[in-house]
This record gives C-alpha cells, structure tokens and sequence, in this order.
C-alpha cells in the first residue's frame, strides 16, 4: 500500500502518516471510540449503528486532518463512502436508492459551490458532502443546514473580530460538515 497522498498530477503531496500528529491521533482515537460505542447505545446492533461505527471515526479523522491541513483525502473518503453504501445495501437495501439520491444531492450541490467559488471551498468537501449522504440518506439534508448556520455564525464572528480580513481568512468545511452530520445522525 502507498504511504502518500497524491494530488491530481500525481506528485506527492502529504505522506500518510504526517497527516495527524500524536496528541491529535490519540484525540482522533478517542472520539471514535466514543462515537462508535455511542453508535451502538443509540441504535442496538443494526444496519443504522454499523452505518454510524464506520462514520464517526472517519469524520473525526477528517476533521483533524482538515483543520490541521485543509485537506480530506480520497484515499479515506472514497473507501468509507464504498463501504457504507455496502453496508446499506446489505442491511436496509430497500433505502439504498435514497442514500444514493441524497448523496447525489448532497455533493451536487457543493461540486457546484465548489466549481463557482474554489477559493471558498474544494472540492474535498463536496466528496465529504457526498459520503455524507450515502450514509445519512434523507438526514442530510438536516446536516447541511446546521453546517450553513455553523459556518455563518463562525463567518460574522470572524467578520466581528478581525473586520474586513476576518473574511479572506480560511475556514475548514469539512469539521463543520462533519459535526452537523454527527448531530444529525444521532438526532434523525
């Protein structure tokens, strides 16, 4: 298996294992392992608690790689959007139709925002938007909408503090994405 990450071009742009420090792998593991048991306490043995054990230590590993690098690999996204489409497809085949719908959605929509304004977001989260979806199914929608309002409040508030730079200032999507799918997955 390859140990770095390569950009469209094929150049080698972050190995693998500097894409999270110590203190932010054991802060990572945590989180997963909360998630992943959490998951479970939720929802019992299921079809929706697999589905949340493979996303929650995904999404809290690419929060701390895009905070720390504003990047969220392929190498990760697609793998884990691979496997929960066949983990619903497995267990609840029935809505795997509406998974791929709101994935579609989902990742439309920021490809779009992407494609529009590329300096405001990558194409990263328009991936992250889509594995999203395919695990959320019609709960993404919810997702979105706390991630816009997330992403506003964090928006005036660096508006607020640092004034006209506040907006040229970069703000990592995908923990924002992130956090609004875990909220929903455990609220939908």
């Amino acid at each position: 298996m390859r140990d770095v990450l390569e950009d469209a071009d094929d150049e080698v742009v972050i190995p693998l294992r500097e894409l999270v420090n110590r203190t932010t792998a054991v802060a990572t593991l945590v989180a997963s392992i909360a998630l992943v048991i959490a998951s479970f306490a939720v929802y019992g043995a299921g079809t929706h608690a697999v589905v949340g054990a493979i996303l929650g230590p995904v999404l809290a590993l690419l929060s701390a790689i895009d905070l720390r690098h504003r990047l969220l690999p392929n190498i990760i996204v697609g793998p884990a959007a691979g496997a929960i489409a066949v983990v619903v497809a497995v267990g609840e085949w029935h809505h795997l139709a509406a998974h791929l719908a709101a994935a579609g959605i989902a990742g439309g929509i920021l490809f779009v925002l992407a494609i529009v304004n590329p300096r405001g977001m990558g194409m990263g989260d328009a991936k992250l938007a889509f594995l999203i979806g395919v695990a959320l199914g019609s709960r993404t929608i919810a997702a979105m909408v706390f991630t816009s309002g997330a992403l506003i409040v964090l928006a005036i508030g660096l508006i607020a503090v640092r004034g006209r730079a506040g907006l040229k200032a970069t703000i990592p999507f995908g923990p924002l994405l992130a956090l609004g799918a875990v909220i929903a997955y455990f609220t939908g």
